[in-house]
């Protein structure tokens, strides 16, 4: 895509990350009460592990080839592990509740902020677009 720079898609990429932390959450919420279920978690070591290498000597960013993108299984990747070694309670059950709300909240903060940058980037875009016209 023209405008698709490897910021765009390091948030992009994010964003997914962050909607997977939001249903894994869920799913450990939903099971707060069920016997021996073990609380799933989700780390972003990848996507900001990749984060600097697409960078040339002056700090601009390079685009990033489609092949190289989350949609093509590239570099932009989610890892989803579960804690099986710890026991909270004495049902075998390792989910504290309050945790995963703290973890909720701070998910979607950081949801909305990466969505707001992408949507300022794109009307800044539009803006410079609308702008040559007049």
């Amino acid at each position: 895509m023209l405008f698709d720079t490897y910021s765009t898609q390091a948030a992009e990429a994010s964003l997914d990350s962050l909607w997977l932390k939001t249903q894994v959450i869920s799913n450990n919420m939903a099971n707060v009460d069920t016997p021996n279920f073990k609380a799933s978690n989700v780390t972003f070591e990848e996507v900001l592990a990749g984060a600097s290498r697409q960078m040339n000597k002056e700090g601009k960013e390079l685009a990033v080839p489609e092949t190289e993108s989350i949609r093509a299984g590239g570099q932009f990747q989610t890892r989803v592990t579960q804690d099986i070694w710890s026991s909270v309670r004495v049902d075998g059950n390792n989910v504290v509740l309050e945790r995963e709300q703290s973890e909720l909240w701070k998910t979607y903060a950081q949801y909305s902020y990466l969505l707001d940058r992408i949507s300022g980037h794109y009307g800044a875009i539009n803006a410079a677009i609308n702008g040559m016209k007049g």
